[in-house]
């Protein structure tokens, strides 16, 4: 009989497997982060206006683009709402209509 080997955990030990070495935890992120910023500067808006718009703070704003936050749901749908796009534009892959998705 063929012992079975078991999936590697995941690093916390949670899980039946480990990431992917090639997988970049980190992509959404900096894709989010990327389109936030580049529609905001098409909108003409600094990010304290931005921070208005959607009543959050001008610092978390910043944190975003600087891509040192991680944002809820809800977060993501008031920056949408603010910037009047569909909230899939900001996590839209470069190159695509991410303004107009």
């Amino acid at each position: 009989m063929k012992a079975t080997q078991a999936a590697p955990l995941s690093p916390r030990g949670r899980g039946s497997s480990a990431p992917s070495s090639t997988s970049d935890p980190d992509q959404l992120l900096r894709l989010f982060a990327d389109n936030m910023r580049s529609i905001r500067k098409s909108r003409e808006l600094s990010q304290e206006a931005l921070a208005d718009l959607c009543d959050l703070d001008r610092t978390y704003i910043s944190g975003i683009e600087r891509k040192r936050r991680n944002l809820s749901i809800r977060n993501i749908q008031r920056i949408a709402e603010a910037l009047e796009v569909d909230p899939r534009a900001l996590l839209a892959p470069i190159g695509t209509t991410a303004e107009n998705a």
